[in-house]
């Protein structure tokens, strides 16, 4: 019993020791950290004078900033003594000045882990708007693209779209989609929307090479589209009536003909109410809310006794956002297919009153 208090009392103490020496080594970073931003911001604060003196940036800064920032933790203090500078008025020409160490980084840390690679996206994504435009930076960010670690391509995407030059973009989602590399359509969408120049040049661009890029690629940029603008309705309906469309691509067009309805299109809609594959129906009864018409209601009062119960909830809820009346929903309120009356009355008991 002895023994086992005192293995007891030991590995309590050993805990209490791995504790309290964790606290202090992370005291001791975190003061380290902010030592080095403190230095950083110093260096920065002497050539942001010279620069508003219109003197060039000294030589021995940038060879300075090459040396420290092929080290992680160097680079991460660098980033946020940037940060602390957004505002200031010659931010830009100082960014503009150091590019070419810049360029040397990318080559180095492509030897290094991809974590390692994925800071240094992160910190040129964060810092090139509008002042890190040089090729070779980004044809090297290239090379990482094909990396399996999401986190380091998003990161490397990131950093194109700050890139005045949809190009690029085109040309690194051609790469993912000719590696059958596979990136959500959501980080696609929510990049694309966060590109900070002509999004209209940009869209143009991607529509036109849209047969190059992969699924989940098509799929962002039409939620990119549709969340921009509702031009691209007669380039859509062309899209959305061409044979091999991939089914989700499919379905992702018919959406972009809810937000932005167009009488041109409703006969297709109406016709794959009719489909025989279960999500189109599914989806097109949802879209089908925002074409109130005679033609629509009698379609979709069909689609309330379909076997398929999303079917039958979206056209429930279709058909009560459109102008029919109580009266003409009588012959399936009071109709023998019980789960299309149980559907449309708890459609109505819940959103139509």
């Amino acid at each position: 019993m002895i023994v086992v208090t005192y293995i007891y009392f030991f590995i309590c103490l050993l805990i209490m020791l791995f504790t309290v020496g964790y606290i202090m080594y992370q005291y001791y970073r975190k003061q380290t950290d902010k030592k080095r931003i403190a230095t950083f911001k110093s260096i920065i604060d002497k050539q942001l004078k010279s620069i508003h003196q219109d003197r060039p940036l000294a030589e021995n800064h940038r060879k300075y900033l090459l040396d420290k920032l092929k080290h992680l933790n160097y680079l991460i203090a660098y980033h946020d003594a940037l940060l602390s500078y957004q505002n200031h008025e010659d931010i830009k020409d100082y960014k503009g000045a150091i590019e070419p160490v810049i360029k040397q980084l990318v080559s180095y840390y492509a030897k290094r882990d991809d974590m390692e690679k994925a800071y240094i996206s992160h910190f040129i994504a964060t810092h090139a708007a509008g002042v890190w435009q040089d090729d070779v930076v980004y044809r090297k960010l290239f090379h990482y693209l094909t990396e399996p670690n999401v986190y380091l391509r998003e990161n490397v995407l990131k950093a194109f779209y700050q890139q005045n030059n949809p190009e690029w973009i085109v040309k690194a989602y051609e790469t993912l989609s000719s590696q059958h590399i596979d990136h959500h359509q959501k980080l696609i969408q929510d990049g694309l929307m966060r590109y900070p120049y002509d999004k209209r040049s940009l869209i143009e661009q991607l529509y036109l090479k849209r047969g190059c890029f992969s699924e989940p690629i098509l799929l962002g940029i039409i939620g990119f589209i549709t969340y921009e603008t509702s031009d691209y309705q007669q380039l859509f309906y062309d899209w959305v009536k061409e044979d091999k469309l991939p089914l989700e691509v499919e379905l992702k067009l018919y959406r972009y003909f809810k937000k932005y309805p167009t009488e041109q299109v409703k006969p297709h809609l109406l016709a794959m109410l009719s489909s025989q594959q279960d999500e189109k129906r599914t989806v097109v009864a949802d879209v089908l809310a925002e074409y109130c018409c005679d033609d629509v209601i009698k379609a979709l009062k069909i689609a309330v006794a379909d076997s398929n119960w999303f079917v039958r909830r979206n056209a429930s809820r279709s058909l009560l956002k459109t102008d029919v009346k109580i009266d003409d929903l009588m012959d399936i309120l009071t109709g023998p297919d019980r789960y299309a009356r149980a559907m449309l009355r708890y459609y109505l008991e819940t959103e139509g009153g």
